[in-house]
């Protein structure tokens, strides 16, 4: 799911810019993104207790799909301002969520290694789908956007079939610890 924002990393600013907004109103579109990412960082403890970190997931995933299929069809620019609002979702709530699910399903001996290997997983799917991302936007232009909403869908179905799977219900069971 951060991969899909692989497009608008690369793309967004110039294409923007090439509609003709000035490099301020671009600047506060991305402020808009950040300011709604911290509000979520500020808030995420208590939205993982009511919900945990595969429902954050598949909510993230869902908002990718929403964001991404609305920048494909090229809105105005006072649609860009809630579009980018749903960054807090498309972002934040996928790192928050898989930061989390990495916590409370690893040993803690192991969660340093399993939170590197987590953000490498995370590397690596961006670089791929960065140059998946120029790869398409040379040829289909802002309908690329519309890849985007494909990764966050099957994020979305990816951690909502896990949670189908989930043996149990949050906040049951507990910590592992090593035998003694």
């Amino acid at each position: 799911m951060q991969a899909s924002h692989a497009t608008l990393y690369a793309f967004s600013s110039v294409h923007w810019s090439e509609r003709g907004l000035s490099l301020g109103v671009i600047g506060g579109l991305w402020a808009l993104g950040v300011v709604s990412e911290i509000l979520l960082f500020r808030f995420g403890t208590q939205v993982l207790r009511r919900i945990g970190p595969l429902w954050l997931l598949a909510a993230g995933g869902i908002a990718a799909l929403v964001r991404f299929s609305a920048l494909a069809l090229d809105p105005p620019l006072w649609a860009l301002i809630p579009l980018q609002l749903l960054h807090g979702a498309t972002f934040g709530a996928t790192y928050l969520g898989l930061v989390e699910l990495v916590a409370r399903t690893t040993p803690e001996h192991r969660a340093g290694t399993a939170q590197s290997i987590a953000g490498w997983t995370v590397s690596l799917a961006m670089s791929i789908a960065s140059f998946a991302a120029g790869q398409l936007w040379v040829r289909m232009g802002h309908d690329a956007f519309f890849a985007s909403a494909a990764l966050g869908l099957c994020g979305a179905l990816l951690a909502l079939t896990a949670r189908a799977l989930q043996p149990q219900r949050s906040g049951e069971g507990g910590k592992t610890v090593e035998p003694s």
